[in-house]
């Protein structure tokens, strides 16, 4: 059996291997949460699959095998107008206010990133 060192410890130290943990609901439950916070913090453009990968503790691999695309990803992480009676329950009279009410703070989160935008230069603003 062949044991990849993963560990800078010299030859002679044991060698630790890690096991994979086979959880994809558990996985996807992740991405998902990772891609709602990025989504809301950066906006859809600045939010990368590696961001959310990393924010997730997944591969970037795995998030394109769950979800095919960035777009995929952000739509199955941001509610949509599929998850309206849930999201706005209430009497059909009233629907077109609250559904106002429902898009403008979600294009707030989506169009509004929080935080100092990156440098292209790759250096913190001083």
């Amino acid at each position: 059996m062949y044991i990849e060192r993963i560990s800078k410890e010299p030859p002679g130290t044991p060698a630790v291997v890690r096991k994979r943990v086979r959880a994809p609901e558990a996985h996807r439950e992740a991405i998902l949460e990772a891609a709602r916070a990025a989504f809301a913090e950066r906006g859809y453009t600045r939010a990368t699959i590696r961001e959310i990968a990393g924010r997730a503790g997944v591969t970037h691999g795995l998030v394109m095998r769950h979800f095919g695309s960035k777009e995929q990803l952000f739509l199955a992480a941001v509610p949509g107008p599929r998850d309206l009676p849930e999201l706005l329950p209430g009497p059909p009279e009233t629907m077109p206010e609250r559904l106002v009410a429902y898009l403008t703070r979600t294009l707030r989160c989506l169009l509004e990133p929080v935080g100092p935008p990156e440098s292209s230069e790759g250096t913190s603003p001083s």
